[in-house]
């Protein structure tokens, strides 16, 4: 009893550790599309550049799409 205890369980460590995704491994850049964010300066926005998100940089075409879908927006006092 005790053997196929301990079998089932390697079996089931087994399994989890072919399916856990690696540390690491990410999607390769070919097949990715960037988003809008390709375009901006800002390290930290271009880092984002390849997000499944479709993300907008602040201005006026984020404001024009969340008229458009009736979105609001909103941003901390200290950013307007």
């Amino acid at each position: 009893m005790l053997k196929i205890v301990l079998i089932l369980c390697i079996i089931t460590i087994g399994l989890f550790w072919i399916n856990s995704p690696a540390k690491g491994r990410e999607l390769p850049m070919d097949n990715q599309t960037p988003n809008r964010l390709i375009k901006e300066k800002s390290p930290y926005l271009l880092q984002h550049a390849y997000n499944p998100v479709d993300w907008y940089p602040w201005g006026s075409e984020a404001f024009e799409r969340a008229k458009l879908v009736r979105i609001s927006v909103s941003a901390p006092p200290t950013t307007l």
